[in-house]
């Protein structure tokens, strides 16, 4: 399947992505159906975990000025 196959070589590109590569290609897909066939076959876009934030107090020391 196209979408598949573009979904794999490009790791970062949502259902959105997706059908706009596919619409260029000639294919005349609609938003919903691309949709629903990119969770049928299980991709998805790994989550990004945040970073953590340091204390303001660690921030503050690191100018080296005395509180």
């Amino acid at each position: 399947m196209r979408i598949r196959e573009i979904a794999q070589s490009r790791v970062r590109y949502g259902y959105r992505k997706i059908r706009v590569l596919l619409n260029r290609e000639g294919w005349d897909v609609g938003k919903y159906l691309v949709y629903r066939l990119y969770k049928e076959e299980g991709l998805a876009l790994k989550a990004i975990k945040p970073q953590e934030k340091g204390s303001t107090a660690s921030r503050s020391r690191s100018y080296g000025r005395p509180l």
